[in-house]
C-alpha cells in the first residue's frame, strides 16, 4: 500500500494517496499492536520466547534460500490470485534469482550488487515468462522479488519497539 500511495500522490491523485497512506500506517499499528499483545500474553503465562538481535543477518545454504525463495514467490503470486498456471513459472524465475543472488554474495561482491543483478535478471526474464503464462508482467516482477523483501528485518523492527529494548 505504501508503495500505491507513493505511485498515487506522483500521478496526480492525492486524495487517493492520502487514504492509502493512512492505510498503510494503521495496518502498521494493527502489526505493533499484536506483536506487542502476543509478547506481553507470553510474559504472563510464563512463556519464554527468547531475546532476539536486531542486527543478526546471515546468508542461509544456497539450496535452502534458492527452495524458499521459490516457495515464498508461489505462496504469494497465489495469494494474491495469480492464475495457477502461473505458479510454477513464478516459483521458477524466484528460485533462478535468488540462485544468482547467493551466487554473487558468495563471491564477496556485497548484499548490493547481489541484489541489483538478482533484480536485473527479475526484469530481464518477466516479461517472456509472462507472455507464456498469459499474465501481467508485474504480477511475475512483484510475485519473484518477493523473497529479497525484508521481512524478518522489518518484524525484529516491530518487535523492538513494541518491548522495552532497554533489557
Amino acid at each position: 500500500n505504501f508503495l500505491g500511495a507513493i505511485q498515487d500522490a506522483l500521478t496526480g491523485f492525492p486524495v487517493t494517496a492520502g487514504a492509502r497512506i493512512l492505510e498503510a500506517f494503521l495496518a502498521t499499528a494493527g502489526i505493533v499492536a499484536g506483536v506487542s499483545g502476543g509478547l506481553k500474553i507470553a510474559s504472563v503465562l510464563g512463556v519464554e520466547l527468547g531475546r532476539l538481535n536486531p542486527g543478526a543477518y546471515s546468508v542461509a545454504d544456497t539450496p535452502v534460500m534458492v527452495a524458499g525463495g521459490a516457495v515464498a514467490a508461489a505462496a504469494y503470486s497465489y495469494a494474491s490470485y495469480a492464475p495457477q498456471r502461473s505458479l510454477v513459472p513464478i516459483a521458477a524465475v524466484a528460485a533462478v534469482s535468488v540462485g544468482v543472488y547467493a551466487a554473487v554474495y558468495h563471491r564477496g561482491f556485497g548484499i548490493a550488487w547481489a541484489s541489483a543483478l538478482a533484480a536485473l535478471l527479475i526484469g530481464l526474464v518477466g516479461y517472456p515468462v509472462a507472455s507464456r503464462t498469459r499474465i501481467p508482467t508485474l504480477v511475475v516482477v512483484a510475485a519473484s522479488i518477493t523473497p529479497f523483501l525484508p521481512g524478518l528485518s522489518i518484524y525484529r523492527g516491530l518487535t523492538l519497539l513494541a518491548t522495552d529494548s532497554s533489557k
